[in-house]
């Protein structure tokens, strides 16, 4: 006695299928594909108006037209004087607390 062949409807609701992402992942991008699928794991395939849907043919898209390439005026440099730094006094760092001390240099 044969099993009975289990029905598309209740095999996409069972498995809760996002079908075109499923036919997307099958490689499936036809109703024939789908049928020859169907038949060979022993399913009911759908009928073509249930599915059609899922196989139009993508539309072209249209030419966005080309944009000049934006010219950029030249940015004027500001000169600024830098100021002069002043010598201070010389900081020495000690290695047992690794604090800076202030060391006179007229001793």
């Amino acid at each position: 006695m044969e099993r009975p062949k289990l029905d598309w409807k209740t095999f996409s609701s069972r498995r809760r299928l996002d079908v075109p992402a499923w036919l997307k992942n099958m490689q499936i991008e036809s109703y024939e594909d789908l049928k020859k699928w169907c038949e060979s794991k022993d399913m009911v395939p759908p009928e073509k108006k249930e599915v059609s849907e899922h196989f139009k043919a993508p539309k072209p898209k249209k030419a966005e037209p080309i944009k000049p390439d934006v010219v950029h005026k030249p940015v004027e440099e500001k000169v600024t004087e830098k100021e002069e730094i002043k010598p201070t006094t010389p900081v020495k760092t000690t290695r047992k607390n690794r604090t800076k001390k202030v060391v006179d240099l007229e001793d």
